[in-house]
């Protein structure tokens, strides 16, 4: 009977040992279990698999955690069933209806202390305030129970145990008053009583005397465990055996052994005292307080303790720099003198987390190379939650070739974005909300509510268009929009937009206004039929969320608030929905029904009527606590830091050490009574996670990689990196600079990554060792694209308003909201510039001022345009200005002609490409016929409609039914138009040209980037006019174009500002100023005399 300690810095050593030692203690009979007690779930499962490879078998073991541990071995000495035990829910909740029943409890201490008269103001007029106060308390108690049940012996006793103390005692007052009111209600009992009531039996010898399920115990990989926990093994020690196995950085004894920082004080108070002190190896030192702490806890009880065995420790180690520094810490050394990095420890910085995750994808693979499994990579990180996205935006194959490294995600919430208890609390936080169309998208999109309400996401792409037109903005019904003060809003409400859509099915009218007595519709054509079947199912989802948001309001008990919740649970998410092949879903939903249920115990007997919100928070805060785990599944394992921390693997990865961020800092509650003394043992998130990643250094056999966001991504300001990265640096390089820091630029497809340097590759753009960046990155010739064969001459004339944009969309990329989103409460303000430029051309092509009017009605009814007198206003000043072309088209269309058809062929080398223009509008006046390029832009858009006019000009130039073109626009000021005319070339030269600039558009479908601006070009071919007629006058250089690209024509266009970020006048020269020169002279050219 006894303790037996085994030491080692190698946790396989430590397996092994275990492996051969539970063939020798088998259990007195085969159906008695092996118990092992492990800190984590993760530990448990690899010394499982250890175990297995050892002996070719692993079975019949029981792993528990401590806690877990204690409570069966008191249910098994009969002290207590599991659930006779107070858990911090139900202190939780019996100190909130405690607060709820009598706000004035601490009314009478508040006279005497003014400590208590705060705790008493915060609790006597707000539910909220007493339901957060519970929380806090609840979480306190548990603490105490945990590590200072002493204190609590002694409130139970009457006695105070901080009296001395002039703060903690005013808050001792208060919260001994409350615990001891709890101990007198409550049935239950605290763990640190069941504690003391084993402690008897053992001193009784009562327990000698049962039959407990085992004889051998074993703890292995424990990192912390409590004081009392530790007394109570002591004793357990006397009835059975019990074999420690611990993870020891070193061999030798350095528990005494004090840190620089503790030195100095030393320094300070006791210089003497300072100089006799060890320093020892700094990275123990600094992060070994909890190792240190659990070491003196076993040796308050050294009488229990039959052995301490250091045999199983490693003294050679491999040939690398992580190898001599896990050699320095067993073996003390003060400072380093290893070698010199070698890739066996690197440390990265990087701009985002999503580059973070990147650059650890390109080092993984690379280690694969070097003959390292997935299995036998773990990257942790302190917010695996933060991570989730982009590892797996990052580890999934882009690319139908790419290799797919397999991982698991393992330890994150249940809340996270996918999930179907995120989902659950989105609907349920949707009366906060202004029901926004974007906020039911967001739900409607989840597969989840997919699956149940039977529509798919390609659905709801046709679905968001369709209502987007009809003018749904945000709001459930009227009712919300007259509590919002915004009566007109009723018009883009969900209720008045669904009976729209009824409406335009029954009446079968496109922008047509129906009025009934109830109210106004603005009529849409819908999809009839078998292709209409997915509006009408996502039109009941609306409602059954209309519906339920409805019952939302007013106050209730918390039990009818649950049953409430478990109805509409029902009905979002019926059991026998088949919701995914995983089963995930179906084991949250169970998760849900099972809070659900007891939340409604803890809570049937509150009479007090409640807000919804607070049996809400109640109850998403119960499942933030659960977690998703799935350790060892398969490659390679993502996870927080915890579950794994001190199992070996060849490759051991920290994402996420940025300062501030790890050690995770735990914010002190002003009224915790344990920041009154420190005790060895005491929960501590800082020396825990500094112990962690000491653990972690040593676990790792062949890399250890760290990450850390090393700028601030918004302005590239410098960050710091967490203090644990900053010392093994400092510990590195005492000497001499032997590690550095890497830091990797924003994209990954930076030039670095391509020039065959070794420490600068990338496995995501193309295998290391290419000399070049991908296509899309560089200046230069990529594979071809898709070459149409026809095109409208409206594409043209886009792409040449804008060559940058239009290339970066062949890519893939678009740096501009492609009218996806359906705007919010923002909508109705000012109008936004193209519905502007629509009632403008409204102008343009109706007569009088009812047309105008109704025109307005309809933008209004669609949320485009603000509402009432303000929307009149607005309609006056956007077509100030614009007189005189109103005028000029209303002559012109005294003349109009039936829309006509062109189209002409332009030949590129051996390609060929249709050129055609449909429903073309044209005009006779004084005996021309015309074609005209309109504009209602401000002057300073002038260029691009002379573009315009110039093409169609050229386009039309073998129509004999066109004589000439027009562009007709306003002056600069004064409200008067401007007519500048553009023949229709007939000769051979209007073919070559439009070859040539067919060309040139092709050009741009082979990814050769066009690089022209209109602003820019009517500006060159000014200058250039000015030096023919005045000496003296230079022409613009390829600088000051560029400098013009940027000012004007890229000073509203991301694409642009984009690309010319990664040009110079060197790359304008060489690559783009011939091309930029022949359309300048082709499209502005006499256009400004």
């Amino acid at each position: 009977m006894g303790i037996t300690i085994y030491f080692s810095n190698r946790m396989e050593h430590l397996a092994r040992h275990y492996a051969r030692q539970i063939q020798k203690t088998a259990p007195s009979t085969p159906f008695s279990p092996t118990k092992v007690i492990t800190q984590t779930a993760g530990m448990g499962q690899w010394l499982s698999l250890f175990t297995a490879q050892e002996n070719g078998i692993s079975a019949n073991t029981h792993y528990a955690t401590p806690e877990e541990f204690l409570r069966d071995v008191m249910e098994e000495a009969g002290l207590c069933r599991k659930e006779e035990i107070y858990t911090q829910e139900d202190c939780l909740w019996d100190c909130f209806r405690l607060f709820e029943e009598n706000p004035a409890f601490f009314d009478g201490e508040a006279r005497r202390f003014a400590a208590v008269r705060e705790v008493a103001e915060y609790i006597r007029h707000d539910s909220r305030h007493r339901y957060d106060l519970a929380v806090a308390v609840a979480d306190l108690f548990d603490q105490y129970d945990m590590y200072r049940p002493h204190m609590l012996t002694a409130w139970e006793q009457g006695d105070y145990v901080l009296q001395d103390d002039p703060f903690f005692g005013a808050q001792e007052r208060w919260q001994r008053l409350l615990f001891r009111h709890l101990s007198q209600e409550r049935t239950k009992k605290y763990k640190h009583s069941l504690y003391v009531d084993f402690v008897k039996m053992l001193d009784n010898s009562v327990l000698q005397k049962l039959d407990l399920p085992f004889n051998h115990l074993f703890f292995f990989g424990i990192s912390v465990l409590p004081p009392q926990t530790v007394q109570i093994l002591s004793r357990l020690g006397e009835v059975c055996d019990i074999t420690f196995y611990f993870l020891n950085p070193s061999h030798h004894y350095w528990y005494d052994l004090i840190s620089d920082k503790q030195r100095a004080f030393l320094m300070q108070k006791h210089p003497a005292l300072a100089k006799a002190s060890d320093g020892g190896n700094p990275l123990l030192v600094n992060n070994g307080t909890t190792g240190r702490e659990l070491f003196s806890l076993f040796m308050e009880h050294e009488n229990c303790v039959n052995a301490m065995n250091f045999d199983l420790f490693e003294e050679h180690f491999p040939a690398t720099q992580l190898g001599d520094l896990q050699g320095d810490i067993t073996h003390l050394a003060g400072s380093f003198s290893g070698r010199k990095a070698d890739g066996s420890i690197s440390i990265h910085s990087a701009i985002t987390p999503l580059r973070e995750v990147e650059i650890l994808y390109d080092h993984i693979c690379s280690a694969m190379d070097e003959g390292i499994s997935p299995d036998e990579i773990l990257v942790m990180a302190p917010d695996i939650d933060l991570y989730r996205p982009y590892i797996e935006a990052a580890f999934s194959p882009r690319r139908e070739n790419d290799p797919r490294i397999p991982f698991t995600i393992s330890d994150y919430s249940y809340d996270s974005e996918k999930s179907l208890i995120a989902l659950f609390e989105k609907i349920c936080f949707l009366n906060t909300t202004s029901f926004s169309a974007e906020d039911v998208f967001a739900l409607a999109e989840h597969s989840l509510v997919c699956a149940v309400f039977g529509f798919s996401r390609d659905d709801l792409v046709d679905i968001r268009y369709f209502l987007k037109d009809l003018g749904l903005r945000w709001g459930s019904d009227a009712e919300q929009a007259r509590r919002e003060g915004i009566e007109e809003n009723r018009f883009h409400s969900w209720e008045h937009i669904l009976h729209t859509a009824a409406v335009s099915f029954a009446v079968k009218g496109d922008e047509e206004i129906y009025s009934t007595s109830r109210d106004q519709y603005l009529c849409q054509d819908i999809l009839e039929g078998a292709a209409g079947a997915p509006l009408f199912t996502f039109f009941g989802f609306v409602y059954t969320l209309l519906d339920f948001t409805r019952e939302l309001s007013g106050k209730k008990t918390p039990a009818r608030w649950i049953q409430l919740l478990q109805k509409w649970l029902l009905r979002f998410f019926p059991p026998d929905t088949a919701f995914d092949d995983t089963g995930q879903a179906g084991v949250e939903l169970s998760l849900i029904e099972e809070k659900l249920e007891l939340l409604q115990e803890h809570t049937e007997d509150l009479t007090e009527t409640q807000e919804f919100s607070l049996v809400r928070t109640a109850f998403f805060d119960s499942l933030r606590t659960a977690k998703k785990s799935a350790f060892l599944a398969r490659g390679v394992t993502f996870c927080s830091p915890v579950p794994m921390r001190s199992i070996p693997f060849d490759m051991v990865a920290f994402l996420g050490m940025n300062s501030g961020e790890f050690p995770r800092l735990s914010p002190p509650r002003a009224f915790n009574l344990m920041e009154a003394k420190h005790y060895p043992g005491d929960r501590n998130s800082k020396n825990s996670d500094r112990y962690l990643f000491l653990e972690a250094l040593i676990s790792a056999r062949r890399r250890f990689y760290l990450s850390f966001l090393g700028r601030d991504q918004h302005d590239m300001s410098e960050k710091t990196p967490a203090t644990v990265v900053t010392e093994l640096l400092e510990y590195i390089n005492g000497a001499e600079e032997l590690l550095q820091v890497q830091h990797h630029p924003l994209y990954g497809f930076d030039s670095r990554y391509f020039k065959n340097d070794p420490a600068w590759f990338t496995y995501q753009y193309s295998p290391p060792g290419k000399t070049s960046p991908p296509a899309s990155a560089r200046h230069g010739h990529p594979e071809e694209g898709d070459i149409p064969e026809e095109i409208d001459i409206a594409h043209l004339v886009q792409f040449y308003k804008n060559p940058i944009r239009y290339y970066y969309r062949l890519l893939g990329i678009s740096f501009f909201d492609d009218d996806w989103t359906i705007p919010g409460e923002e909508a109705l303000d000012d109008g936004d510039n193209l519905v502007k430029y629509s009632l403008k051309k409204t102008c343009l092509t109706h007569e009088g001022e009812e047309s105008l009017s109704e025109y307005r009605n309809k933008l209004q009814m669609r949320g485009l345009w603000p509402p009432a007198e303000y929307g009149e206003y607005l309609c006056e000043k956007a077509c100030d200005g614009y007189e005189g072309v109103f005028e000029k088209m209303r002559t012109l269309r005294a003349g109009e002609n039936p829309p006509l058809h062109h189209e002409t062929i332009c030949t590129v080398g051996d390609h060929t490409l249709t050129l055609s223009g449909e429903e073309l509008p044209w005009y006779t006046h004084e005996n021309k016929n015309i074609f005209v390029v309109s504009s209602v832009s401000s002057h300073n858009q002038r260029a691009k409609y002379l573009i315009e006019a110039k093409l169609y000009s050229l386009f039309l130039s073998s129509c004999k039914e066109i004589d000439c073109v027009w562009y007709v626009g306003p002056k600069r000021e004064g409200g008067s138009s401007e007519v500048i005319p553009f023949s229709a070339s007939r000769d051979e030269s209007a073919g070559e040209l439009l070859s040539r600039l067919a060309a040139l558009f092709l050009q741009v479908h082979r990814k050769i980037p066009l690089l022209f601006g209109p602003a820019a070009g009517e500006k060159w071919i000014r200058q250039a006019e000015k030096c023919k007629k005045k000496k003296g006058e230079k022409k613009m250089t390829a600088q000051e174009i560029l400098s013009v690209l940027r000012e004007k024509d890229a000073a509203y266009d991301p694409a642009l500002r984009h690309f010319l970020s990664f040009v110079d006048s060197d790359i304008f020269t060489k690559h783009y100023e011939q091309d930029f020169r022949f359309l300048a002279q082709f499209f502005f050219k006499g256009a400004n005399s």
